[in-house]
């Protein structure tokens, strides 16, 4: 069988064409994979920043929360100190009976009470004044450092005018 010159051409250009076809689908396909590819690692940069953003905010908002804890426990450390110094407590409440003129009739504190993080004092006080000055005074004690914790008062008028009496049971913590 002999060929023609017109079929080998016939067949050289439908090869030329089929090669061409067959590297244009290959070239194609390659640009194809490799946008894929870079749109995947373009998405797990985005997603990868999304994360560190997250975790940048709640880096920081554990920070403050830190910030805060701290401030607490100092507070907390200032409020109840690692011992109850009877002497000290007794001269501020000297300083607010004087300020508000109340007679202090009597202190009586108690023996430790001990728990596991700390001990706390029963202290029992009895003192008499006007009512408003009574007032401030126990709000004077509430606020003070070493915490005071007021665990019973009685309040009684009494006969001689405007004054009161108050019996109070209180504790005060230490570490």
């Amino acid at each position: 069988m002999s060929l023609s010159l017109k079929q080998i051409d016939r067949i050289c250009i439908t090869l030329i064409v089929l090669v061409g076809v067959s590297c244009g689908y290959l070239t194609f396909d390659l640009d194809r994979k490799r946008k894929k590819a870079i749109q995947q690692e373009t998405e797990m940069v985005t997603q990868g920043s999304r994360e560190l953003d997250l975790a940048e905010s709640q880096l920081q908002y554990l920070a403050k929360s830190l910030q805060t804890l701290k401030s607490d426990l100092e507070s907390l450390k200032r409020r109840i100190p690692d011992s109850a110094e009877i002497g000290e407590f007794l001269k501020r409440l000297d300083a607010s009976r004087q300020r508000n003129s109340v007679i202090l009739l009597s202190v009586q504190p108690q023996p430790a009470q001990r728990n596991n993080l700390y001990s706390q004092i029963p202290i029992r006080m009895l003192f008499k004044g006007s009512f408003g000055r009574v007032y401030r005074m126990l709000y004077e004690l509430e606020t003070m450092d070493p915490t005071l914790v007021i665990e019973k008062m009685v309040m009684n008028e009494l006969k001689e005018g405007e004054e009161c009496q108050v019996d109070l049971r209180a504790n005060i913590f230490e570490r």
